[in-house]
């Protein structure tokens, strides 16, 4: 895939593909800088060539540069930007969404017309100024605003003097003078948009054709067009809206800014208010300035909001210069003139429709196989990927890995035309077989539908003949698909064949709740008894899943793993009990006869254990009651884990929707009170302020962040630890983090993290609590320091490792050996060894089990020496050959754990220049974890594992958070089956990863959200021996070779004399998913791991699954957290 990293503040240019593809060439993100956009757009080379910029939403203050002088005449610093080349566009995501204002200073100036700013007027001021030499500038949906505040003074905020720019959908909003034309020979097109002003907002030279733009005025007595020296035309206002800001608005439609040359024309206008139709001059509809006046000012059926047209026959026809001579002015166009006045003849020979035409929209955008693929068009620059509305990638691909927890509903692509600009977003279709059509996202929008004339309509009997097709026997829906597209009779008996199942009935993603209140509302609709019948079996569904404690699964009656949990989350439970109440209390469209009293007195005793159990399982610390966990066991009730990555926890976002159902019971009792003012208390203790989150581009890639913004109301983490209620983040290994920055990018950027659900709740609670609890009202206030401000706790930190957990601790000075050597020789225990922050240049032997081996700091702790072919710092061991490598594992040393340490091999840089074998750490041992290091060598082979396992098939390893650097080739070759995640590989011209997996044909390597990168090109990898590659969700720098991993000498087979080859009867076995290389890849990178042996999902590939079940590393991890916390 050739799929665009968006990388933070970098140009970075790339050329079009065969198929005139061609991506952004600088995105500035979210938290980005515009100035540093622009300056990459006026120092390029080549300026034939279109520059494209794009901004993600966000709102971007551009700081000043340099010095310029104010109207008072002291210094200020400089709120201009300049476009000083041609060929540019300056794309926005969305125009509401994508703001730039600039830094001005106050309004300290009496400049005659009262307080100004210093650097009001034309060229001082300016938010953008385009230069003359910057031709065929294209603008599209952004809003770009003055700094300075209303009445100050001339606030611009476009200033163009050059040639053919195009505008599209544009947002400027000033005061006066916001946009200014200033090339007599000018053309000028703005297509739709908003120009925001009171006083003489759209003026100047050269000719401008405005095509359906809203001009929002403001403030009373106001001028709209203002223009001055025209090229031919002049101002042309075809289709335009004057919208009033506020019911008070007054205004001309504009005034003369020269002596008999301006021309303003306005063609087929609505307002919302006539112009000023009579003043004290006796003017209508137009004014005067400075004593001028217009070759033309003309109208020609402008028209109210309501349709009905204006009175044209009074308009202004007699203008008085100074000397007193008369200049006469007609008014209003004929049918003629009216139809004169098209864009091709303003803008006399330059045609910009086609630059402003939209790309074909995306055809069949669908999620299958966990991605997003669409059908594309020739004419398409670029795709922009969205999730949730929202820009997160480029691609000219037409494929998009989007992760197995990522449903259809959120994601949708855009495409963008040949300037930049991007079109309409098509929204995605989940793409089984049965989910093709419009897709869920539509199949949700018609099934929440209240529109009573499509309830009654065919089609929706249609959909409700299929919702009941897909009810199962025992009265539940599965989620996640689309029920709405017509389905094929082979469709229909697939389903059909499916009724019986029992174990897909969920509450999860609104399933089944969502189905029944559409049976609901087509009933109510048509009385088809049918729709009822589905309706009370889904009630029964519903009560038949509550416990007698009152809590409700999330699937049921057939369940696993984690689904007999009661389930708070995604509001599974919240949703059922809002839903039995409302049916209960027959609130629309659950009246009538839709549900028997039976039923209902049921629905009752259902809500009330409902809330019993919602208050037994708030969680009480220290005797205080706090908030509720995502998932509470059903028998102990206390909080339990679901995936491996939510975890036992005080959970905030689930909890916050809890409150909120607590606090619509009426006239509730002193437990529901107790329970609400005690979650409140705790919201307001740990919410978390002056951050902001969000996503942002780090390294070429999308990573959710939490950025300082001291404007940001507060948030809150999902998840806060049990033990010390402290956020924490966590990947699929089940291990806490205290930092976004500690986890894979693939969960890092798939979850959410952090919200602000709990802000919500703080108006209802000071509503609810003076109704029903005053004298026991909890004092909180978005005003006050959170957690993470106040002193409570600090983000990120990690807990501090107790040395009293360790069996033994080598200080700086000491020997690393005699400590090992003190471990029992055949332990069956972990044997805890902390190495204290120092310099140790030491061989280090490990010839005994379970020891594990921990550094205090992973940079100060560093163990170094110099080994290499045939040189070794110890060549005798307990009466033996030593074995080889700085840190060496021989085969008696199973099941241990190197963590937190620097192990460098310097052989090449301080003996001999070589590249040859210099094994910083080497092992013969199986189930080794080498976690949060840095490994470092001078030669070949850095980290090499060779055991032959207890079977001889090879050896088991499992790596997390490595830095391995190395000159040399192969620096990490495991043999046997080894796991590697969030490590960063720094190659320098030879092959990075190597494997041999000749024991057993199951052996693998697999690697997962890491970053490859080199000093020069580098390939990713080789082989000579039967292996398998799987890597998921990498990163590759353009340093990493554009070629896929191969036969180390398939190429050149001169090379292999001498060499230890097998024929690899298994053959090539590389898989990757979800990989991006900077700057693309020829074909080799593309996703292929359904190709592999069991066609594995990439959310399967876990250690647990790599090593087959026969051993679990990060289960052991967990196990020494206590002592390897990092």
């Amino acid at each position: 895939m050739k799929l665009f990293p968006l990388v933070a503040a970098l140009a970075l240019a790339f050329s079009a593909d065969a198929a005139g593809k061609k991506l952004y060439d600088f995105v500035v993100p979210r938290d980005g800088s515009f100035r540093e956009a622009i300056e990459a757009a006026n120092n390029r080379a080549d300026t034939t060539a279109r520059f494209r910029i794009f901004l993600m939403d966000g709102d971007y203050v551009i700081p000043t540069a340099g010095k310029t002088t104010g109207g008072d005449g002291k210094e200020y610093g400089d709120p201009r930007s300049w476009l000083k080349t041609p060929n540019v566009s300056i794309i926005g995501e969305s125009r509401e969404g994508t703001v730039l204002v600039n830094t001005t200073p106050p309004a300290t100036w009496d400049n005659g017309f009262g307080p100004s700013c210093p650097l009001e007027g034309i060229g001082k001021g300016d938010v953008l100024i385009i230069e003359y030499p910057a031709h065929d500038t294209y603008l599209q949906d952004l809003t770009m605003k003055s700094g300075m505040a209303d009445h100050t003074g001339r606030n611009i905020v476009l200033h163009d003097r050059s040639d053919k720019t195009i505008a599209r959908n544009i947002c400027i909003w000033g005061y006066q003078d916001t946009y200014v034309s200033n090339n007599r020979d000018g053309r000028f097109y703005f297509d739709g948009g908003v120009i925001r002003g009171r006083t003489d907002y759209i003026c100047g030279k050269g000719d401008v054709y405005y095509g359906g733009v809203t001009f929002q005025q403001c403030g009373q007595g106001g001028y709209l067009a203002v223009p001055s020296v025209p090229r031919k035309y002049g101002y042309v206002m075809d289709s335009c809206y004057i919208k009033s800001e506020t019911p008070d608005v007054t205004y001309y439609l504009g005034r003369p800014w020269g002596k008999g040359t301006p021309t303003a024309i306005w063609i087929n206008t609505t307002v919302d208010v006539s112009p000023i139709t009579k003043d004290k001059r006796g003017y209508n509809g137009w004014a005067d300035m400075s004593g001028g006046w217009p070759a033309r000012f003309a109208e020609y059926n402008t028209c109210l909001t309501s349709g009905k047209a204006l009175d044209l026959s009074g308009r202004r026809s007699l203008y008085v210069d100074r000397e007193g001579k008369e200049h006469s002015n007609s008014p209003v166009l004929t049918d003629a003139e009216a139809r004169s006045y098209t864009k091709a003849a303003v803008l006399d020979g330059w045609n910009p429709d086609a630059a402003v035409a939209a790309a074909p929209l995306p055809k069949n955008v669908h999620v299958k196989n966990n991605q997003l693929r669409w059908t594309g068009s020739g004419e398409a620059l670029l795709y922009a990927v969205c999730r949730h509305g929202k820009v997160v990638a480029f691609t000219t691909d037409t494929v998009y890995n989007v992760g197995p927890d990522s449903s259809a509903d959120c994601w949708s692509v855009r495409a963008a035309n040949f300037m930049g600009g991007l079109g309409e977003a098509v929204a995605a279709t989940d793409g089984g077989a049965k989910e093709t059509g419009k897709g869920s996202r539509y199949a949700k929008r018609i099934l929440r539908t209240t529109d009573q004339d499509f309830l009654r309509s065919d089609e929706a009997r249609r959909i409700g003949d299929q919702v009941l097709l897909w009810q199962r026997v025992t009265g539940g829906w599965p989620k996640n698909i689309d029920m709405v597209t017509p389905m094929t009779q082979e469709e229909k008996a697939a389903v059909l064949a499916n009724k019986e199942r029992r174990y897909d009935s969920t509450t999860d993603n609104d399933a089944t709740t969502t189905q029944m209140i559409y049976l609901a509302r087509l009933y109510q609709a048509t009385g088809d008894v049918r729709y009822r019948a589905g309706f009370r079996a889904g009630v029964d569904y519903l009560l038949s899943g509550q416990y007698k404690n009152g809590g409700w699964p999330q699937f049921w009656p057939v369940q696993r793993d984690y689904q007999p949990h009661i389930t708070y989350n995604d509001d599974a439970m919240v949703n059922t009990m809002v839903l039995l109440r409302d049916i209960r209390l027959g609130i629309e469209p659950f009246g009538g006869d839709l549900c028997d009293r039976t039923r209902k007195n049921k629905m009752k005793k259902a809500f009330d254990k409902g809330v019993e159990c919602i208050l037994a399982t708030q969680i009480v610390t220290d005797g205080v009651a706090t908030v509720w966990c995502q998932q509470h066991d059903r028998e102990t009730l206390k909080p339990a884990p679901a995936r491996a990555y939510e975890l036992p926890s005080y959970c905030s976002q689930e909890s916050a929707w809890i409150v909120r159902m607590l606090m619509e019971i009426p006239d509730p009792d002193k437990k529901v009170k107790a329970a609400v003012h005690a979650a409140m208390a705790w919201f307001d203790k740990y919410k978390l302020t002056g951050l902001r989150y969000r996503r942002v581009m780090e390294n070429g890639k999308w990573n959710a962040v939490l950025t300082p913004d001291s404007l940001a109301g507060p948030i809150w983490a999902r998840y806060y630890d049990l033990d010390h209620c402290v956020p924490f983040v966590c990947d699929r290994d089940g291990i806490p983090r205290r930092s976004l920055e500690d986890i894979g990018s693939e969960r890092r950027n798939g979850y959410a993290w952090f919200g602000n659900r709990p802000a919500e709740l703080y108006d209802l609670y000071d509503k609810w609590a003076d109704r029903y609890d005053p004298q026991n009202k909890v004092s909180i206030s978005f005003r006050t320091k959170g957690a993470n401000e106040n002193g409570t706790f600090t983000l990120g930190v990690q807990p501090k490792v107790r040395e009293s957990h360790f069996d033994a601790i080598v200080s700086r000075g000491e020997s690393i050996q005699a400590a090992i050597d003190k471990a029992p020789e055949n332990g069956s225990e972990p044997y805890r060894i902390l190495v204290r922050k120092g310099l140790y240049n030491q061989k280090v032997i490990i010839d005994r089990p379970n020891i594990v081996l921990v550094g205090e700091q992973r940079d100060s702790c560093i163990i170094v020496g110099a080994e290499g072919q045939g040189s070794v710092m110890v060549s005798e061991f307990r009466g033996e050959k030593a074995p080889r490598g700085i840190i060496s594992l021989t085969e008696k040393a199973d099941d241990c754990l190197i963590s937190g340490l620097t192990v460098i091999n310097n052989y090449g840089t301080t003996v001999s220049n070589t590249t040859s074998h210099q094994f910083a750490v080497f092992g013969k041992a199986t189930r080794t974890i080498i976690i949060n290091s840095n490994i470092i060598s001078d030669g070949n082979d850095a980290l090499s594992l060779w055991g032959k396992g207890e079977d001889g098939r090879g050896g088991l390893y499992y790596h997390s958070d490595l830095y391995l650097r190395c000159p040399g080739v192969d620096f990490i070759c495991p043999r046997g089956t080894c796991y590697a995640t969030r490590c960063r590989f720094i190659g320098d011209t030879r092959a990075i990863l190597w494997h041999d997996g000749r024991g057993d044909i199951n052996n693998k390597f697999v690697v997962t959200n890491s970053e490859f990168d080199a000093l020069e090109p580098t390939p990713l990898g080789r082989y000579h021996h039967d292996s398998q590659f799987l890597i998921l969700n990498c990163r590759m720098s353009r340093n990493i070779i554009d070629a896929d991993i191969d036969h180390a000498y398939k190429r050149q087979p001169e090379l292999a004399e001498g060499k230890n080859l097998d024929l690899c009867p298994w053959g090539h076995r590389v898989y990757y998913y979800g990989c991006v290389r900077e700057g693309g890849h020829s074909g080799w990178l593309a996703d292929n791991i359904s190709s592999a042996e069991g066609s594995p999902e990439f959310h399967a590939v876990t250690a647990r699954w790599t090593f087959d079940g026969k051993w679990d590393p990060e289960k052991r991890i967990r196990d020494l957290w206590q002592v390897v916390a990092y």
